[in-house]
């Protein structure tokens, strides 16, 4: 159960999802973003991407997924989400550094 499980992270969580993702349905993402509901502030975002497929990659809403087969990259948003978040998560406060 992918909800329980994210309500028991004490890690923080990044959630992600293609809009044409044929993979992981809309109302799963919602779920997914609804578990998110209860951690610490900065420690949960969520971010949907229109037009991308589950690899994160350009689809059409009404994709079958034969797209997959065809070469491509990750857009530049995800990417920079991704980084956005692995920043913010890796940066290092005057207390912690105190702390040392």
């Amino acid at each position: 159960d992918d909800v329980a499980a994210i309500k028991k992270l004490s890690q923080p969580v990044l959630v992600l999802r293609g809009e044409s993702d044929v993979q992981v349905a809309r109302a799963d993402y919602d779920l997914l973003v609804q578990a998110l509901s209860g951690k610490p502030a900065g420690h949960a975002e969520a971010h949907s991407f229109p037009g991308l497929n589950h690899l994160f990659m350009p689809a059409p809403a009404d994709t079958s997924g034969a797209e997959y087969a065809i070469a491509s990259h990750m857009d530049g948003k995800v990417i920079s989400t991704i980084a956005g978040w692995v920043k913010k998560q890796t940066a290092v406060t005057p207390a912690a550094v105190s702390a040392k």
